[in-house]
């Protein structure tokens, strides 16, 4: 059996977020605010102006193009989608890299890499299974998305593919599964403390999670028998002078 390390885990994002706040709350809002502008500006640039209805059929909450926002609309919604993958594959990237006791820089927010059609891919197939799953009284759901929490830092950590990193992520996940429910449910927890006051709250709850949720990834990677770790051991890093190193992880109660 796997240990999860809640409590350390959490410890660990909230101490990274707070001392590198500006950095966290800047590099999260132009995650969110970049896509958001995009559907502003297709509801405006669809010649009926910018309402709440048609900010709505912009997509936002993830609805449809509607047939009335027309060419334009559509096309800066494609924008927006485009843009919020190749952000949030650069997010993910970063919260990997703090992980491993790096500082990489804002710039890397914007990534156009190898990893990124692999992971656009992976996050659409997760989407159907989990929102599948869910259609099923919900708990086929959560299984499905406790077994493949980390199918996004397997593709940029281990350059696995769509199908291989929802395996690896499968093997990480084997004898911790009820912990990372748990560990599931006190970050959902945090994000829906984060969204009360007008979703502000985010721009602290959001990284703290993911840096929470890499730190559980490293420590599950430590613990894996030799056999299977050498199948899911992190791959070198995109640089070449940057390998890649799992910093120590040391093991505390939950």
């Amino acid at each position: 059996m796997k240990t999860v390390h809640i409590k350390d885990s959490l410890k660990f994002g909230w101490k990274t977020v707070t001392e590198n706040a500006w950095y966290f709350v800047g590099l999260t809002f132009v995650l969110w605010a970049i896509p958001e502008v995009l559907r502003m500006l297709g509801a405006v640039g669809s010649g009926h102006g910018f309402s709440n209805a048609n900010y709505m059929r912009m997509g936002m909450g993830g609805g449809a193009i509607n047939s009335q926002i027309g060419i334009t609309g559509g096309i800066f919604m494609l924008l927006s989608i485009i843009a919020s993958a190749v952000l949030y594959a650069g997010y993910i990237r970063i919260i990997l890299a703090w992980t491993d006791g790096k500082r990489p820089e804002f710039k890397e927010l914007f990534y156009f890499g190898p990893h990124l059609l692999p992971f656009i891919g992976a996050s659409i197939l997760f989407g159907i299974l989990v929102g599948v799953g869910t259609l099923f009284f919900i708990v086929p759901g959560l299984i499905l998305m406790t077994i493949f929490l980390f199918y996004s830092f397997c593709i940029f950590d281990q350059n696995a593919g769509v199908i291989e990193s929802f395996k690896k992520s499968a093997d990480i996940t084997k004898g911790a599964r009820w912990d990372l429910f748990l560990f599931l449910l006190v970050t959902a927890g945090i994000s829906i403390l984060g969204a009360i006051p007008f979703g502000l709250g985010l721009l602290i709850t959001m990284p703290l999670t993911l840096l929470a949720a890499a730190r559980v990834y490293r420590s599950l990677l430590t613990q894996m028998t030799p056999a299977v770790a050498v199948s899911v051991a992190p791959a070198a890093p995109a640089t070449p002078d940057a390998p890649a190193q799992t910093p120590p992880v040391t093991p505390t109660t939950v």
